[in-house]
């Protein structure tokens, strides 16, 4: 019999083994546009499909010899097929060992398909300004959103074992997308690549969940033995649930798959476990041909909120990229609660989907995945169309830029910069779109605005080039919206304008960043680049073993060394032991440590022992804490470092607190080590909201705890190695909520210039990338995945920006050169001064910024006011008056300047919440 694929890969067929004689019938050929491809080089199909007969609604799978009456059917323009579709009515399959008699066949129940005539592209050029030129764009392979980097297998040739798919005669059931096919066969299922008349087995079935305890023994493991099936349709869409043959009695295990033309949608359920001792479990997937690559990244959407508060992004789903061979990919976007995880990163093989486990207990279980297939010597950019087909969109839409940017940030160093927005139909039929975009600066100016409609036909696409001057340094937002009438899709854009920079002073520079790690999972090369580019002088690195997480050194020691090379000192910082505790024997603590250290020690300035050892509630009281930590960290880590001619830095202290710092002293903890290290937080409030000193939660507070415990038991280099403020969206009425995107450059920033005047050495905000701690997630309730002044990486490996990012570049190249700050005293009591000695041109700079009036996070527990991030929070402003016989240059936190000519000696400037940096010739102000 002829394969359905063979005949030009039929755009979908059902087949089911039954008792009954086929009913044949002739088929009129409708038109069917080819299948999208992003530059429009597939070819157009006529499809050939057989017809069937869909009257009998409940068979029984047989394993018997089985004829099948071979119809062929040409494309005709007369005759037409009544095909009986039974919607939502189920058709229940049950397994048994009966024998058939020759003669008996199979049913098929088939949509009819849909061939192609190819018709003109629709576009009215009066109504755009879109310069559509299709020969053009089959050779901007550079205009997707993607990397320029993508993974790319050497050419080699596998062999695949044949498919047990190919002969659907022997096939209990069946369905063909555009390129796999799912198939039934003798009670186990395949789910096969289809690929110019050959079938490549990839996956046995869904997979099976294994269910482990607490000591990683198996409870249980659903067996994948099929027991019976069920199909029906809905809305157009095939629905198959199978249910499978279970290893305990109890238990009820199945899967459910909806088909589509380009993806498969998987429901994989079980119930019925009954266990509280469950440990580490998994859904493991069977790949019969193995694979010869794997990637993993993460999918985020962009959410805009009603109240007209900042975008931000949520949880898509985390994408695992299984490369067959190097012509084909399976995507399987893994989506739902169960996987925002971070664990899938570090702790499951490349087969495993993890499923969260919540207080040991787990009774039953729902995992959801989608599965895409590419070619990739057809599609110019696979990974791009799998995004949307994962969606079920009509059509694929992103950004990128032709201007090069640094490494795969959205920050550039030019300030004429060109973008494309790309719009590509994925669907096999002419389609009408609607785009608009307009790109918005931090100053609320609105550029590029632009509404348009636009027709594309099948497997073809639109680009649209944006050119953009960046008048400004600073940051920048495009948004974008794209609809088919059916399906939207917006997405925000940040990106930076950041001139290019020399540092000269970034040996004596305290301007740092915590929080820094490197591994597989990260855009390695994009952190150093950027770090460099922004001006990083100090970087608190993890490099114990759950930290760094990759199997060997090599990598760290290559970014490190990286680091070095860049002028950028590096403190390490060792926490964990490999099993991820903490230490509880110190021979291993010691031993592991040395381990590493003869790896890094050579890039390390110094290296901190430990985390914020007051805050953990282990023990009875902070003196058995610290007697712990001194024991089986700190000495240690001590012997340990000292081998190595490393300083000691011990565990930084949380929340600056001053008995701990008495502890410390006691212990001989504080004559031990090189620095002193500190973590300050006051989110939400303003850091100079408060500096009384029995106010745990404060950052000046902090500042005052640490100053005075120097003072008292001896100044040594302090290091501020913890503060900022995260921009969690989703606000808790508490102390614990986060602030706007504009806020946290403008708080962040004065954190900065008060660390400075309370003497500290080294301050470095937390962190680089918006992630909880070492593993990587998203969640938009908890305070500690939004520290970042970058967006953690998306699915394309883009780094973006938010507004701290391009503020902190703007610092540190107006202050790199910073030796002392001393606050100042003015006649305002709402205005803060600060006086900065630059050891650059023997200059003096003045840092300002006003409380004249509070945000509503500073002034009262509760929920912050709405903001977005290109428009100014602060309200008011009020004056300060300065004395200068020349022009005054006034800086703001995006770093562009504006001069004041003094008149009769004066120069008046306003003063808002967010602080600025004034230059000049200045004797005197009020």
């Amino acid at each position: 019999m002829e394969d359905g694929h063979n005949v030009k890969n039929l755009k979908k067929k059902i087949a089911v083994m039954c008792a009954v004689t086929v009913t044949t019938t002739s088929v009129m050929a409708m038109p069917r546009n080819a299948e999208a491809s992003f530059w429009g080089s597939f070819s157009r199909w006529i499809r050939k499909y057989y017809g069937s007969n869909s009257e009998t609604t409940t068979q029984e799978i047989t394993t018997e010899e089985t004829t099948v009456e071979e119809t062929t059917v040409e494309a005709t323009t007369q005759e037409t097929t009544t095909v009986e579709e039974t919607t939502q009515e189920t058709t229940t399959v049950e397994e048994t060992t009966k024998e058939t008699t020759e003669g008996e066949t199979k049913e098929t129940i088939e949509e009819a398909a849909i061939s192609s005539e190819s018709t003109d592209y629709i576009y009215d050029n009066s109504e755009t300004t879109v310069d559509y030129q299709e020969e053009e764009t089959t050779t901007k392979v550079d205009l997707t959103p993607g990397l320029k980097n993508k993974k790319v297998l050497e050419d080699s040739t596998k062999e695949f074992a044949d498919s047990s798919v190919k002969d659907t005669s022997s096939l209990d059931f069946y369905y063909d997308g555009d390129n796999y096919r799912y198939a039934i066969v003798d009670g186990e299922e395949i789910i096969a690549f289809y690929d110019n008349g050959d079938y490549i087995d990839v996956l046995s079935g869904a997979g099976e969940y294994v269910i482990r305890d607490t000591t990683f023994t198996n409870i249980l493991t659903e067996a994948s033995s099929v027991k019976d099936f069920s199909y029906t349709k809905e809305e157009d869409v095939t629905v198959l649930t199978v249910k499978y043959n279970e290893t305990d009695s109890s238990v009820s295990a199945s899967t459910t798959y909806k088909f589509y033309d380009s993806h498969i949608e998987v429901v994989a359920n079980i119930d019925g476990i009954g266990s509280n001792n469950v440990g580490t479990s998994f859904f493991q997937r069977n790949f019969i041909n193995g694979y010869e690559d794997y990637e993993l990244k993460q999918n985020q959407e962009w959410v805009f909120p009603e109240n007209d508060d900042f975008p931000y992004k949520d949880f898509d789903s985390i994408v695992s990229t299984h490369y067959i061979d190097n012509e084909h990919k399976m995507y399987t976007f893994f989506n739902g609660d169960a996987a925002n995880t971070g664990k899938y990163f570090d702790d499951y093989s490349p087969e495993h989907l993890p499923l969260k486990v919540s207080d040991y207990t787990l009774d039953s279980y729902e995992l959801n995945y989608n599965l895409v297939f590419e070619n990739l010597s057809e599609d110019s950019d696979p990974d791009y169309f799998a995004l949307f087909k994962n969606k079920g969109y009509s059509f694929a839409a992103g950004i990128t830029p032709v201007t090069e940017s640094i490494e795969n940030s959205t920050i550039f160093e030019k300030s004429d910069l060109e973008f494309n927005i790309n719009i590509s139909n994925i669907s096999d039929v002419d389609k009408d779109y609607s785009y608009s975009y307009k790109i918005y600066d931090y100053y609320s100016n609105i550029y590029n605005e632009t509404d348009e409609s636009v027709t594309i036909k099948a497997d073809d696409s639109c680009n649209c080039d944006v050119s953009f001057e960046a008048k400004n340094q600073g940051i920048y937002y495009l948004e974008l919206t794209v609809s088919d009438g059916n399906d939207t899709h917006k997405e925000l854009y940040p990106f930076g304008y950041l001139p290019e920079y020399n540092y000269e002073y970034r040996e004596s520079s305290p301007f740092g960043i915590s929080g820094i790690r490197f591994g597989n999972y990260q855009q390695n090369d994009t952190t150093l680049a950027l770090m460099d580019k922004i001006g990083v002088a100090n970087a608190r690195v993890g490099i114990s073993t759950p930290e760094y997480v990759n199997s060997d050194y090599t990598l760290l020691e290559n970014s490190l060394e990286t680091l070095n090379n860049t002028g950028i000192d590096v403190t390490g910082q060792y926490l964990l032991m490999k099993d991820w505790s903490f230490s509880s024997d110190a021979d291993a603590f010691q031993s592991e440590m040395e381990d590493t250290l003869n790896h890094v020690s050579k890039y390390l300035t110094d290296c901190e022992v430990g985390n914020e050892t007051n805050l953990y509630p282990t023990y009875d009281s902070k003196e058995e804490a610290m007697e712990h930590y001194y024991e089986y960290e700190f000495k240690p880590g001590y012997n340990a470092l000292s081998n190595a001619g490393v300083p000691m830095v011990a565990s930084g202290v949380y929340q600056a607190m001053y008995d701990w710092m008495i502890l410390m002293k006691s212990s001989g903890v504080w004559d031990m080590s090189s620095v002193l290290s500190t973590h300050n937080y006051g989110f939400p409030h303003s850091p100079d909201h408060v500096n009384d000193d029995s106010i745990e939660h404060s950052f000046e507070s902090g500042l005052v705890r640490a100053r005075k415990a120097l003072d008292t038991y001896g100044d040594k280099t302090w290091y501020i190695s913890e503060m900022g403020y995260s921009t969690a969206p989703l606000n808790n009425a508490n102390m614990f909520s986060g602030v706007d995107l504009r806020t946290q450059a403008d708080y962040t920033f004065r954190e900065f210039i008060l660390g400075l005047a309370y003497g500290a050495d080294v301050i470095e905000s937390y962190g680089f990338y918006d992630q909880l701690n070492m593993q990587k997630s998203t969640n938009p309730n908890d305070v500690e995945y939004h520290y970042g002044m970058l967006y953690d990486q998306d699915y394309f490996g883009r780094v973006m920006p938010k507004p701290w990012a391009l503020a902190y570049a703007s610092m540190t190249r107006n202050l790199e050169s910073v030796t002392s700050a001393t606050s100042l005293t003015l006649s305002s009591s709402t205005i803060k001064a600060f006086s900065l000695s630059l050891e650059k041109d023997n200059e003096t700079a003045f840092v300002l910024w006003s409380n004249c009036s509070l945000l509503s996070n500073d002034a009262v527990e509760g929920t912050r006011t709405p903001n977005l991030p290109w428009n100014n929070q602060w309200e008011d402003t009020e004056d300060i008056t300065v004395y200068s016989t020349s022009t005054v240059t006034v800086t703001d936190i995006m770093g562009n300047e504006t001069e004041y000519t003094p008149k009769n000696n004066v120069v008046t400037i306003p003063v808002s919440g967010s602080p600025i940096i004034v230059t000049g010739d200045i004797y005197g102000a009020k």
